[in-house]
């Protein structure tokens, strides 16, 4: 990766699996962090473990699937930080395959 210090980083999907190790090599790189998902209680845990790190990170219970739930997160990433320089959209779960 690069150095992403100043930069903001928006990960839907954000408090478990890829979107958590995303957010946490980003934050490693010195980016500032809004992680979006349906889980209120696995946001919260992700962004506090992203703090122990000294990662300046937020969170938004967000489905990225509603146009409202997408209008508002990107609303909420401008009001906190003023801008939004990355954007990483990962799966909410598992992704299966149709045969």
């Amino acid at each position: 990766m690069t150095d992403f210090t100043d930069k903001v980083v928006v990960v839907t999907g954000g408090a478990t699996g890829i979107g958590k190790a995303l957010a946490d090599r980003f934050g490693a790189e010195g980016a500032k962090m809004i992680l979006a998902a349906r889980r209120e209680d696995r946001l919260r845990e992700a962004v506090e473990d992203l703090a122990g790190k000294g990662v300046e990170a937020r969170y938004q219970v967000c489905d990225i699937s509603k146009r409202e739930d997408a209008e508002a997160l990107a609303d909420y990433a401008f009001a906190e930080f003023g801008q939004v320089d990355v954007l990483v959209n990962t799966p909410a779960g598992p992704v299966s395959r149709r045969r």
